[in-house]
């Protein structure tokens, strides 16, 4: 699923040409050879660090066991 997709983003590289395609039309051409570079590479291992996360602890609840609520008779 989605922890999957994430942790092949750094083979993908969506999040690394559009943070540079961004930059390009922000702040133009070296800007975005440069920052946005840098940039785009952050948010990759960014995105492949949760979906790593994401895949590891998916076989686990995300809380603890729930206890039955039992109601009270009220007379």
């Amino acid at each position: 699923g989605r922890g999957m997709a994430n942790t092949y983003e750094i083979v993908r590289g969506g999040e690394m040409r559009r943070s540079m395609e961004q930059s390009a039309l922000a702040s133009g051409g070296d800007y975005a050879y440069t920052t946005g570079f840098i940039h785009g590479l952050n948010r990759s291992l960014g995105r492949a660090g949760i979906g790593v996360y994401e895949v590891v602890t998916a076989p686990f609840p995300p809380y603890g066991p729930v206890a039955p609520v039992v109601a009270a008779e009220v007379s």
